[in-house]
C-alpha cells in the first residue's frame, strides 16, 4: 500500500531470507498483490529462517520474525521511498582531443528507485553551462549508457572538469582540448 500517493505502474516485491531472495512477485498498478483465496499469488519462503525481509522495488521495507507457514503481512511505503533514483557512474571521454574536434562523454545511468521515470541527463562545463543533454527513460534496476558531446573550435584550449548530471546524482570527468596552432 502506498501511504502518500498512488502508483502508476506495477512494482517488484521480493521476500529475502538468509541474505538471498526467496521469492518475488509483481504488484498490480495500485501496489496490491496476493489475497485471501488459495488461487491468489503469494510469496513463499522455506521454513528454515528466523526472519524475513520484504523488499519493494529494491527498498527494504519491513523485517519480521518468521512464525509459521502462513502469515499475512501488510507493507506500507511512501512515494518518496519508491521514487525513481538515477545514479550516474563510469563517466569516460575521448579526451584529450585537438581544437576543432568533437568531445564525446559517456556515462552509465541506472535507476535504483522502484518506479520508472524519464530524466534529462546533462553534460555541464565548469562554468555551469549545459553543453549537451539527452532524455533517458529507465524502469526499476535498469541501466543504459548515455552519450553526450560537443564541438570545439580550432583555437579552443580547455583543461577543466565537466559533470554529467541526472536529477538525482552527478559524476565528473576531466576534459582536455589542445589548441591547434
Amino acid at each position: 500500500q502506498i501511504t502518500d500517493g498512488t502508483l502508476s505502474e506495477s512494482v517488484l516485491v521480493e521476500v529475502v531470507a538468509g541474505g538471498e531472495v526467496q521469492d518475488s512477485i509483481m504488484s498490480d498498478e495500485g501496489g496490491q498483490f496476493g489475497g485471501p483465496t488459495i488461487s491468489d499469488e503469494k510469496l513463499e519462503v522455506q521454513p528454515d529462517y528466523d526472519e524475513v525481509t520484504f523488499r519493494v522495488g529494491g527498498v527494504d521495507l519491513k523485517t519480521i520474525p518468521f512464525e509459521s507457514e502462513t502469515q499475512e503481512v501488510t507493507l506500507n511505503a511512501t512515494q518518496e521511498e519508491l521514487a525513481p533514483f538515477f545514479t550516474t557512474s563510469e563517466v569516460e571521454s575521448n579526451s584529450p582531443v585537438e581544437g576543432g574536434e568533437e568531445v564525446t562523454v559517456t556515462a552509465t545511468i541506472e535507476n535504483e528507485g522502484a518506479l520508472s521515470d524519464t530524466q534529462n541527463i546533462s553534460l555541464v562545463n565548469a562554468s555551469g553551462d549545459t553543453v549537451d543533454s539527452t532524455a533517458v527513460s529507465l524502469s526499476y534496476n535498469e541501466s543504459t549508457t548515455a552519450s553526450l558531446s560537443f564541438e570545439t573550435d580550432g583555437d579552443t584550449s580547455i583543461d577543466e572538469t565537466y559533470t554529467v548530471e541526472s536529477a538525482d546524482s552527478e559524476a565528473s570527468v576531466a576534459i582536455e582540448v589542445e589548441r591547434v596552432t
